[in-house]
């Protein structure tokens, strides 16, 4: 789901076996009777895969929820679980053996001292729910259980699952196969402000409209572009914009999960717009102390006269618990996050238009850096799609 869809993924642990399984006595098959496939067969056979049982049996997954969770701080969970899956329901390898987890984290995390020491003092088990009562407390009756949106679906299908994805986000994912992974790297991001990342379409010339300022610019990118800045919101946690670019999108949506920020120094703002109105418990007003903001609205003010969006960015990490933020311009805020180097990537679609203008916005704009201070980049993903070209660039630290 991540890989195709850019989905943010999150793996629960819910244990199915607290102690270690008693060893079961031979099934005794009474004679003539054929073999009757059990619920994973059925289901390997729906997607047309071999279901072969592992040959290790039933072992504690304890020691690998406790590695997994330990992964989960470095980035690495998505390819430690898919080393396990594979390791347990196609090599048969006892994935209850602290020795076989080290071995396929090997590659993926460092610290494997710490990974051993994690799984040893069940440093996570806070985060393992047991099953039966806690689990269906928790909603799960069936493994594997998945949350889309706020509806739980049981062993389902993966056509089944395609169809809910789809429904929830309402987007077109058939154009969305620019960025198949959008792993973040959050565990090397400092930790008083999020992981920052940048999303943008200009015109081969680098401009940011395509009419006039404070005009809707839906024209400027193309279906599989949009389809893509959808797929880049479904990964973050959070969406910041500055207050020119929220005026301009009245009727600007966002996947639900986000919660939604709007940079303003007056609180001059489109308040009927569904930007507020669609969840106004998600939509924040990042301000100053003389802001005026309309009532009902939640604000976080940083800054005297002016916003202090270093504190701003902190405050976002710390009291809101955003981990992923997505900075969808327009040029003016683009131009102070990346001044005060508070970016760690950029993401940039270049549509095959031309726009010209000294004084139209830019994919940042601001005051120049000096010579000594320009910032570097390096390109980790590049993809065309008919006349556009995506990119994705993650900053060089000096």
């Amino acid at each position: 789901m991540r890989e195709r869809y850019g989905a943010q993924i999150d793996w629960l642990a819910f244990e199915m076996h607290p102690e270690l399984p008693q060893p079961k006595k031979p099934e005794m098959r009474p004679p003539l009777v054929p073999p009757v496939p059990s619920r994973a067969g059925l289901a390997f056979a729906a997607e047309g895969l071999d279901y072969v049982r592992p040959a290790v049996g039933l072992v504690s997954c304890n020691p690998a929820f406790q590695a997994v969770e330990y992964a989960k701080q470095f980035g690495a969970v998505d390819g430690l679980v898919e080393r396990i899956y594979f390791a347990y329901w196609q090599q048969g390898q006892d994935i209850s053996q602290t020795e076989t987890l080290r071995r396929l984290a090997a590659g993926l995390i460092d610290d494997l001292d710490g990974l051993e020491a994690a799984i040893v003092e069940k440093r996570f088990a806070d985060k393992i729910v047991p099953f039966d009562k806690p689990a269906h407390q928790a909603g799960v009756w069936h493994l594997p259980t998945f949350w889309i949106g706020n509806e739980r679906y049981s062993e389902q299908p993966w056509r089944v699952l395609e169809r809910a994805i789809t429904s929830h986000t309402g987007v077109d994912f058939e154009a969305a196969e620019v960025y198949r992974s959008l792993d973040f790297p959050i565990a090397g991001a400092p930790k008083d402000r999020p992981y920052v990342f940048v999303n943008m379409v200009t015109t081969i010339d680098g401009k940011i409209i395509t009419g006039e300022r404070g005009q809707d610019v839906q024209d400027l990118g193309s279906k599989v572009d949009h389809a893509t800045m959808r797929t880049i919101e479904m990964a973050a946690d959070a969406v910041i914009i500055g207050a020119g670019s929220q005026r301009s999108s009245a009727k600007i949506t966002y996947p639900s999960h986000l919660l939604r920020f709007v940079v303003t120094k007056s609180g001059n703002l489109l308040y009927d717009s569904r930007f507020f109105n669609d969840d106004r418990e998600k939509a924040i007003v990042v301000c100053s102390e003389k802001a005026v903001v309309q009532d009902g609205i939640r604000t976080l003010r940083v800054g005297e006269s002016e916003v202090d969006l270093r504190s701003a960015f902190s405050a976002i990490r710390e009291e809101f618990g955003v981990q992923r933020l997505l900075v969808e311009g327009g040029s003016e805020l683009n131009a102070q996050v990346l001044a005060l180097e508070l970016v760690d990537e950029l993401f940039l679609t270049v549509a095959p238009k031309i726009k010209l203008g000294k004084d139209t916005p830019t994919y940042a704009d601001g005051e120049p850096l000096s010579r000594e201070n320009i910032q570097v980049y390096q390109l980790i993903q590049s993809k065309s799609v008919g006349d556009e070209v995506f990119m994705r660039y993650r900053r060089k630290v000096r």
